[in-house]
């Protein structure tokens, strides 16, 4: 049998429009009553501050109203993530009070930095220790998978590491900060891995506004309208038109490629069935960047990158960084840095370089650290090693010491006061959250 995923229009996203588009989700799949029971754990997409790169407030709030209005028995509703490396859930959660609506339907949200863990073993190629998971997701959705509900609300938008972010990738978020740096090179497996152990009821996807350059917003032209909702059992099959959408190939998209050879839902096109129909496909489809050399920014002469000749850097490991970090230094002012990354690198072209030097991710520091050692020796050299595949914190601090860029810049990029970030990071320090901060430098 065909898996089917289902879209819908969502209109002029008005709370009417998306709580009947919501409603049509669930009934498309026989209906929240069929679906919903036990505590019921809605997953979004709170992975930054940014309200456009995260799962619509608007569509959180008519899913769960939605659900409240079915005639069915439930526990509580849970509204849950542990949102991207170094930003506190507490802080996202209080986007558009997103977190004091949800209180007002009588929902629980639910900061997973915040939670107990429990470890547990996935017997992956990447999970390959025990690793902690909260305990109360341990204890609903894999002890007692049967007797409660998992539904996942991610957000459509493309993602410059794995091509595409929506169903799969928002597994990601069910790990703490040091889970999810742990061999983050390999974050197309690790996600498929996740995946197999934490499998959603019903895959209802936020398409009313798409992404480009993503995965966060920084700048408003990268926002883009699409006013659908996207609803399937399968996330592999949901996961790939996302991916039609956005025009982003198959064959981009790792992850995808990895669950459909373990059996874990069909990424082939014509093995889908799309309802109402194909059309709904054609009609909405848009050309979206997923690549961080097609961004086009404003540089600074002075930030310079280098890569190896052998070994460029993982997109999703310490280049990832480094591309970020262009965007965040675009068309400021900064002082001289020279980032290196990858391996096989020219030595006599490092010869010509001086200054201050950040040395990022272990291909690199394991060629360069002798070479540098020897130099340092003989020449001046600001030196910073960073070390580990998606070292965001650790890379945060010499950048800004040596760049001298702004904690106003920084701010002004995450699109929201400092004040407002420094306040959520005391709450969450205070309610024992579970994150490296992206300020603690």
């Amino acid at each position: 049998m065909k898996p089917i995923v289902y879209i819908t229009s969502t209109k002029n996203n008005t709370k009417t429009d998306l709580m009947n588009a919501g409603k049509a989700c669930f009934d498309q799949f026989g209906g929240v009553e069929k679906i919903a029971k036990g505590n019921i754990f809605i997953k979004v997409n709170a992975t930054a501050v940014n309200v456009d790169a995260i799962t619509s407030p608007e569509v959180v709030i008519a899913i769960i109203e939605v659900i409240q209005r079915a005639n069915i028995n439930y526990n509580n509703i849970y509204v849950f993530d542990n949102s991207a490396f170094g930003m506190p859930t507490r802080l996202v959660f209080k986007i558009q009070k997103l977190a004091k609506r949800i209180r007002r339907l009588g929902a629980i949200p639910l900061y997973l930095d915040e939670q107990e863990p429990i470890f547990m073993d996935f017997n992956g190629k990447v999970l390959d220790k025990s690793v902690p998971i909260p305990k109360i997701l341990y204890e609903n959705l894999i002890e007692h998978k049967t007797e409660n509900t998992y539904i996942n609300v991610p957000k459509l938008k493309t993602h410059l590491q794995t091509g595409i972010t929506v169903c799969l990738k928002n597994q990601h978020g069910l790990l703490y900060d040091s889970e999810k740096l742990y061999k983050h090179h390999q974050i197309d497996e690790k996600i498929v891995e996740l995946y197999e152990k934490f499998q959603p009821d019903l895959n209802i996807v936020d398409a009313t506004t798409v992404l480009n350059n993503g995965a966060v917003s920084f700048a408003k032209e990268w926002i883009l309208p699409m006013n659908l909702l996207l609803a399937g059992r399968d996330a592999v099959a949901v996961d790939r038109i996302g991916a039609e959408l956005l025009g982003i190939p198959k064959n981009r998209i790792k992850f995808l490629k990895i669950a459909s050879e373990r059996n874990l839902g069909s990424s082939k096109i014509e093995e889908i069935e799309i309802l109402p129909n194909r059309d709904i496909v054609c009609e909405n489809k848009i050309k979206l960047n997923d690549n961080f050399e097609d961004i086009e920014l404003d540089m600074p002469e002075n930030f310079q990158i280098i890569s190896g000749k052998e070994h460029k850097g993982c997109p999703a490991g310490c280049r990832g960084v480094l591309e970020y970090f262009k965007l965040i230094a675009a068309g400021g002012k900064i002082q001289p840095l020279v980032s290196i990354c990858g391996r096989g690198h020219d030595l006599s072209e490092l010869d010509n370089i001086s200054g201050s030097i950040l040395v990022i991710g272990d291909c690199a520091i394991k060629e360069l650290k002798k070479y540098f050692e020897k130099r340092n020796d003989q020449d001046k050299i600001n030196l910073y090693y960073i070390d580990g595949h998606f070292a965001m914190t650790g890379f945060l601090k010499p950048f800004r010491k040596v760049s001298k860029i702004s904690l106003k810049q920084l701010s002004t990029m995450l699109q929201l006061s400092l004040l407002k970030i420094i306040t959520g990071m005391i709450g969450a320090k205070r309610h024992k959250a579970n994150f490296k901060s992206m300020l603690e430098f």
